[in-house]
């Protein structure tokens, strides 16, 4: 069983009602486990997608460009010429790193919004595997 289906089959556990009896309880745990393994699947297959999906964010009025994809690589940054100044390398700099920092959050909203209802919300809890 991998992590993700364990979790899932974990946090369902926690809400089955205390009443039930104990053929009703395995019967639902493995109904339950059945639905992770296809949400599980369905997450694989979206997360596999926003690779190839980008977002670009811009600063400086187009100074500086990034492009980050799906998958929260940087794929390229692009600097206008006359961003560059030899003698104020430090606000370039300032540039590149708002631009890049920009972009990594654009493309995790990007994977929360793509990936957030197949978690069911336990994305948030920070287990490996559950995230954008």
């Amino acid at each position: 069983m991998k992590k993700t289906h364990f979790v899932f089959l974990l946090a369902s556990l926690f809400v089955l009602p205390a009443f039930l009896s104990a053929d009703t309880v395995v019967e639902e745990i493995i109904v339950r486990v059945n639905n992770s393994i296809i949400t599980s699947s369905d997450y694989a297959r979206s997360k596999e997608q926003l690779k190839d999906e980008t977002v670009e964010a811009s600063v400086g009025g187009g100074m500086v460009t990034v492009v980050v994809g799906g998958d929260l690589t940087v794929r390229e940054i692009r600097i206008d010429r006359d961003a560059v100044d030899p003698d104020d390398v430090e606000l370039l700099q300032d540039m590149v790193l708002a631009a890049v920092n920009e972009g990594l959050r654009a493309a995790q909203e990007l994977a929360t919004s793509k990936l957030g209802g197949l978690t069911g919300g336990l994305g948030d809890l920070g287990l490996p595997g559950l995230g954008a």
